[in-house]
């Protein structure tokens, strides 16, 4: 019998090799191996601290809180000892050591020395053995992050699967020049990798060195290039229609070329637009929750004072807590608002879209070009008289972690492309991210999109669906009994690149999906939409906030666009590609 049919017969386990055995427990037990050559960097020495100072900050205000007595009686027995003669000061502390050990000073003062002196210890200990064990690094295939002390964990961001980079200095960190970088993936919640905290100059040379690996560079190191060797542009044997290096105009043309050395990929911001910031102040004044704010603390001052003139002031004591708790719960709100739209601006790059924004956190996120799963376009009631717009983009990896669902703010699901702005500047944003709608007059499309109704916008009943003249296929007028407000407002388009969705009466809304970003979609009806030949379409993406669905639409038409949707979907999978866009939106751009 061979020795492959021996070592395959059952209940007959292989003994392991020699060199397996004799092989140190721990690498038998490795269960990842990282590449080899990796250079890995520690973050500021400062980290451990300026992340850690608010667990510290909440042990000790429990610590506090629970110790209140002991801390009276410390703070009686000092102002006690300040009264005794300085000559006096050992017997005393040993008197009040025998009182509070039951008649052995000496054993609790050593024990209690020890106690501190472990405390003190660990508080000096910790944040560095922490500091120590926190390193990344980064190479052609993905960015790396080893953390923990005890507990090991490593994170690995793959390249291409990067969704943004966002750079993020916390109020502190911009007083003394230090930020973090967020690694966005795409994955699930609390995907994303964090490094920091770095200087300004080193995040921006980080990010810098990512964006070129992602787009096919190499360090001069794996690429073994040296000074002098001609290695500028784009890498050996690609050159232009005079023989020089390729003009690198943006994303598409880096990942087309082979790879190119370090430093070649540009910083050169060209600005796009910039959110004014009376018009964001304005806007927050015309918002739901500042308009509760203004309408809840007045009520709630008022009807404090009633019920302490009639009925007392302990009954208004009564109902304060209530009183302040409902208006702090929209500050929140109104204060994210604020800070993600106050000195907002956005700027292309080659490697992608860059927005900056924030009052007190100030945030820097590139976008790279692609990663756009849906944009949604919306503008509120209050804005309509001053044409305000709001774009917001969904990409993959932007869920919510544990932590930020726990704070209850849900705005992290969204890249704000703008906060609020003119029409033409939500029209922008949103040609930056889907440069193509697929139809032969997009501003005709996109302005029955924004503010049509009924059929407007609408093409010949006869045309076939999808195709360009037939434009939006509107909700039917049977539908009114489940939607009376909006069902003259909602209407689907198909182009040849990407579903519109025109939903909404008086909060207008305009979603925009590319066909190569559906993951699936589904067709519901219930039993009373049937008996009236009606039916629901459902597409799936990311997790996003905003609605990707429209209902009460014709059931044999719905029918027909989904077949269509199926069939464009696969054709656009199997074309896609990065569009040349860095040259197309700098186009007059001074």
């Amino acid at each position: 019998m061979s020795g492959a049919a021996r070592a395959s017969r059952p209940g007959r386990a292989r003994r392991p090799s020699r060199a397996a055995a004799r092989a140190p427990k721990g690498s038998r037990q490795r269960s990842m191996s990282l590449p080899a050559g990796l250079h890995w960097r520690h973050v500021h020495p400062i980290t451990p601290l300026a992340r850690g100072w608010r667990v510290v900050a909440t042990v000790f205000a429990i610590i506090a809180w629970q110790a209140v007595d002991d801390i009276k009686h410390a703070i009686e027995l000092y102002r006690q000892l300040r009264e005794v003669d300085p000559a006096q000061y050992s017997e005393t502390v040993q008197a009040w050591a025998t009182e509070a050990s039951g008649g052995d000073p000496t054993t609790w003062l050593i024990g209690a020395g020890i106690v501190l002196g472990l405390i003190v210890l660990a508080i000096l200990t910790i944040p560095f053995l922490s500091w120590r064990a926190m390193t990344y690094a980064v190479d052609a295939d993905a960015v790396y992050l080893r953390t923990g002390i005890l507990a090991k964990q490593l994170r690995i961001a793959r390249l291409p699967r990067i969704q943004s980079l966002d750079i993020t200095h916390p109020l502190l960190g911009r007083i003394v020049g230090l930020g973090q970088l967020s690694v966005e993936v795409a994955g699930g919640s609390d995907s994303k990798v964090l490094i920091g905290y770095l200087r300004t100059r080193q995040l921006g040379a980080l990010r810098r060195e990512i964006l070129e690996l992602a787009a096919g560079a190499t360090t001069s190191a794996s690429s073994g290039a040296l000074p002098g060797d001609g290695a500028t542009g784009v890498g050996a044997g690609a050159s232009g229609p005079a023989g020089g290096p390729t003009e690198i105009k943006g994303f598409e043309d880096i990942v087309g070329a082979p790879r190119i050395a370090e430093g070649t990929l540009e910083e050169a911001e060209h600005p796009l637009y910039v959110v004014d910031t009376g018009i964001l102040i304005r806007s927050l004044l015309r918002s739901g929750p500042v308009i509760l704010l203004l309408i809840a603390v007045p009520l709630y001052a008022g009807l404090l004072i009633a019920l302490a003139w009639h009925a007392g002031t302990d009954a208004a004591l009564d109902l304060l807590p209530t009183a302040i708790a409902i208006p702090l719960a929209l500050v929140p709100v109104v204060w994210n608002t604020l800070s993600q739209g106050w000195g907002f601006r956005a700027a292309a790059t080659p490697a992608g879209i860059r927005m900056r924004y924030g009052l007190t956190d100030a945030t820097s996120m590139t976008l790279p070009p692609g990663r756009v799963h849906a944009v949604g376009i919306s503008q509120s009631l209050l804005w309509r008289r001053k044409d305000w717009w709001r774009a917001d983009a969904a990409l993959a990896g932007r869920a919510l972690s544990k932590s930020e669902a726990a704070q209850g703010n849900p705005t992290k699901r969204l890249t704000r492309l703008l906060p609020v702005g003119a029409r033409d500047q939500a029209l922008r944003a949103l040609w930056l991210v889907i440069p193509d709608l697929g139809v032969p007059d997009p501003d005709r499309l996109l302005d029955s999109a924004l503010t049509g109704i009924d059929d407007g916008g609408a093409g010949p009943a006869a045309a076939p669906i999808g195709a360009p003249e037939r434009g939006f296929i509107s909700v039917p007028r049977r539908a009114r009994l489940f939607n009376p407000i909006a069902w003259r407002r909602k209407a689907i388009a198909l182009t040849d690149t990407c579903v519109i969705l025109r939903l909404n009466r008086w909060s207008r809304r305009v979603n925009v999906i590319p066909y190569e970003r559906i993951q699936s979609y589904r067709v519901t009806a219930g039993p009373l939409a049937r008996r009236r030949g009606l039916a629901t379409l459902r597409f799936d993406t990311v997790d996003i906030l905003f609605p990707i669905r429209i209902s009460n639409l014709d059931a044999a038409a719905t029918a027909e666009i989904s077949g269509l949707i199926a069939a464009r979907a696969a054709r656009r999978g199997r074309d896609e590609h990065l569009d040349r866009w860095l040259a197309r939106v700098t186009e007059g751009v001074a």
